[in-house]
């Protein structure tokens, strides 16, 4: 009980006592009168809170309803605020990632992502960035097993330091109309402790998150290096082939088995490819 419940509770003592020192029935119409008056708040506390858990089971619900009318996504990971405004999610096999609202989703691949950002207090306590990880070293065979198999190896814990009123996670993604998306995983209206345990599962939640965003945006980067490696590696091959090819019609054509009509007529066949 806090400094002002327990407060209350001593003048409603004194109330009482100062009541049967006038007189019996009046201490029993006052024990009466606050009993009544403690019911009323009782159940008017109840009410409230259960319309503060429907609305909240509403709101969960049409969120929900929101995500699934995306037919061709579905998600592997989500994360609902508390306050039941936004889902954010991803789907490894199309490779997008979503922010569900009440109203909208808003769909971006992976290539859109550019900053992860962790905010504590309004204040940036880690981030990821696109620029800082291309020509960088990448994580190699790990991500190949999906985003599950290579948190662990990435993820550092988020600390926080001192009193912490919000924490969030600042997606920015490359859209010039909605550039900045920010994920809510604890907020309140006065500052609380950081060992409170409310805090610290949202502080493992958005470090999660963070390494996640973080494992997105370099798979993405290693894939489009592996595509253009096997790319070159092709071009490569096929410059190698047509040489070989070019080396033997040359020499069918010293001896005298092509006329240098068809020579060049295969030539230009081989050079077109």
């Amino acid at each position: 009980m806090g400094f002002v419940g327990c407060l209350f509770t001593f003048i409603l003592i004194i109330i009482i006592i100062a009541a049967f020192g006038s007189s019996i029935s009046a201490g029993i119409t006052t024990l009466i009168i606050i009993a009544a008056v403690y019911f009323l708040i009782v159940r008017y506390t109840n009410k409230k809170e259960k319309e503060v858990l429907e609305q909240a089971e509403s709101d969960k619900e049409a969120l929900t309803y929101m995500l699934e009318k995306l037919h061709t996504y579905v998600p592997h990971q989500k994360f609902i605020t508390p306050d039941n405004d936004l889902i954010l999610s991803f789907d490894e096999n199309s490779k997008r990632i979503n922010f569900t609202s009440k109203y909208n989703n808003e769909l971006y691949d992976f290539d859109k992502i550019i900053v992860s950002e962790v905010i504590i207090n309004e204040v940036s306590v880690s981030k990821t960035d696109r620029s800082s990880q291309i020509g960088g070293a990448l994580i190699g065979g790990a991500l190949l097993g999906g985003v599950g198999a290579a948190i662990g190896g990435l993820s550092g814990d988020i600390k926080a330091e001192g009193k912490v009123k919000r924490i969030q996670l600042k997606i920015t993604i490359n859209d010039i109309q909605n550039p900045n998306h920010y994920v809510t995983f604890f907020q309140s209206a006065v500052e609380v402790d950081k060992d409170n345990p409310t805090v610290k599962s949202a502080l493992e939640q958005v470090s999660k998150w963070n390494s996640i965003i973080s494992i997105l945006i370099k798979r993405e980067i290693e894939e489009k290096a592996e595509n253009a490696q096997v790319a070159n590696t092709k071009q490569e091959e096929q410059r190698g082939s047509v040489a070989d090819e070019l080396l033997k019609l040359s020499e069918l054509l010293k001896q005298d088995f092509i006329s240098k009509e068809e020579f060049d007529l295969q030539k230009a066949k081989l050079l077109s490819k």
